[in-house]
């Protein structure tokens, strides 16, 4: 194997036993909360359709439960996040699950939404975001340090309670992982007519001298060597390799060790009772089409696979449970894995599944909202407005088509526009903040002013000044509008702002001017 001169090997491994996940690690480690500053890809399982499509298998599944001779109606259902990240979909799952469970009538049934992530600064911004509050106090929401790839005990961080093996089972959990699996440890092997060879890594680098190493500057080449003929000790993913080996399969097959040692984990933890639903890209059919395309990482701040979710399956069904794939292939997969029973016991998860996970899976949101993108400047306001509402009042939409939606403003009749107005409350309710978060609620502003709604746009921006680095514009717009109402001197107090931000502002100076023109006059 040849390298260019530029670079160096820094390890020649099995992939599962590279240094690349500890790397990883730091890497959230360093960036804490900005690695999901456009960087790390996040959107299509964070936003309100995904959580949407959770919260309802969820409550379906608490409520077939609670019907079971099982249920412990003192105890709540543990909702646990696995590697929770910015938390917007935490907060927008807790949302709806409050609304379902009103809804529902199912009041008296409690649960407890636990977010966790192996890096302690990540949650403590989590402690420390004014929308998840709320749900704190009202003890629906809890956090805790948890490592996937450990096999520790679960420590609640406000209730304190630790969540670990007992002697007496209690409800079933609900885990929820999505997009974790494709960034913790995996194997890969090569099969070629029954044979197998494991597949080993080089890593190497410019030399720049950095430790650990910038993950997007590392390149990563496989080769492959036979393996010999026990692979794991575990009996059950040994089982599973040699499955893929009698099958008859010929290719690259990724293994998901990290990932069914974290659910083996979480296994013991909960008694063996536990229901898995992960949204990731990945594969659960057509095996022998991915296993054509070899192995690779893709980088992005951070770096990820494809993951294996037939793997997961066979794993599930070696311990006696359940599992549920979506019908289609699509870029991105949802699937539901279940212990302790078989969906075929649980009536309401089996229609939640085949709704929600199925139909109306997150990957065909994403196939919808791709094209919306790429034809937007053809959408009219009501097809927004559609999107919109399908979307259950998504930011992201408003946010990627704001000046569409603006231009189609003065198109619009009547109707139209008052119905966007009454979804503007939707869509600033689901507005979750992260440092140098997307404009919402400017862009929500900007709307109101644009329809003359000038005395709640001006409030809209007094909220937007919080979160939003494009100072100089909101206190224009705001000048502007507290203009238009005649509040004069507050206008000229905020054309002045908006000259601390920008010395050589030609149209705020022209405001100022006219502003005190007007006044000299009146007085």
């Amino acid at each position: 194997m040849k390298l260019n001169k530029s670079q160096h090997i820094l390890q020649q491994k099995v992939l599962s036993q590279t240094s690349l996940w500890e790397w990883q690690k730091a890497y959230f480690e360093q960036q804490g909360i900005n690695a999901w500053v456009q960087q790390v890809p996040f959107y299509i399982t964070s936003n309100p359709y995904i959580a949407n499509v959770y919260a309802n298998t969820i409550i379906r599944f608490m409520q077939d439960i609670v019907k079971q001779p099982s249920y412990k109606p003192l105890e709540p259902f543990y909702i646990l996040e696995l590697g929770a990240g910015s938390g917007r979909f935490s907060y927008y799952t807790v949302k709806r699950l409050l609304e379902l469970r009103e809804a529902l009538d199912m009041t008296s049934v409690t649960f407890i939404y636990v977010m966790t992530d192996f890096n302690e600064s990540i949650i403590h911004y989590w402690q420390h975001n004014p929308v998840l509050q709320d749900y704190v106090k009202q003890g629906v929401l809890d956090f805790a340090q948890y490592d996937l790839e450990s096999k520790q005990s679960i420590q609640l961080i406000h209730s304190r309670r630790v969540l670990q093996k007992t002697d007496t089972a209690n409800n079933p959990w609900i885990v929820i992982a999505n997009y974790v699996f494709d960034s913790i440890s995996q194997d890969v092997f090569q099969l070629a007519d029954g044979g197998l060879q494991e597949g080993l890594v080089t890593l190497s680098t410019a030399e720049n001298g950095d430790n650990p190493p910038q993950l997007d500057t590392i390149k990563t080449t496989f080769n492959y060597r036979f393996a010999k003929r026990s692979y794991y000790k575990d009996k059950r993913m040994a089982a599973i390799l040699s499955y893929y080996q009698q099958a008859g399969l010929n290719g690259y097959l990724l293994f998901p060790i990290g990932s069914l040692r974290c659910i083996q984990h979480l296994q013991q933890l909960s008694n063996g009772q536990l229901l898995l639903l992960t949204t990731d890209k990945g594969y659960s059919t057509y095996m022998q089409d991915y296993m054509r395309v070899p192995p690779t990482l893709v980088f992005h701040g951070s770096f990820s696979m494809m993951v294996n979710f037939d793997a997961i399956g066979r794993y599930i069904k070696s311990c006696g449970g359940d599992v549920y794939y979506q019908s289609s292939q699509q870029d991105i997969v949802s699937c539901a894995f279940l212990l302790g029973q078989h969906f075929r016991q649980l009536p309401e998860t089996r229609q939640a599944l085949s709704v929600y996970l199925n139909d109306y899976s997150p990957g065909n949101l994403f196939n919808v909202y791709n094209n919306i993108q790429h034809n937007k400047a053809r959408c009219s306001l009501n097809t927004y407005l559609a999107h919109f509402a399908l979307t259950h009042w998504d930011p992201q939409l408003l946010n990627q088509c704001i000046d569409h939606i603006l231009q189609s403003l003065s198109e619009s009749d009547v109707a139209t526009t008052r119905s966007l107005l009454t979804g503007l409350r939707h869509l600033a309710a689901n507005f979750y903040p992260i440092p140098q978060a997307d404009d919402t609620l400017l862009n929500i502003a900007m709307i109101l002013q644009n329809v003359k709604q000038y005395v709640e746009a001006l409030s809209y921006y007094e909220k937007a000044l919080k979160h939003s680095t494009k100072k100089e514009l909101i206190y224009y717009n705001m000048g502007v509008c507290s203009y238009l109402i005649q509040q004069y001197a507050q206008a000229a107090e905020l054309f002045s702002q908006v000259l601390h931000y920008n010395p050589t502002s030609i149209r705020a100076r022209g405001w100022l001017v006219k502003i005190r023109k007007l006044l000299v006059n009146k007085t």
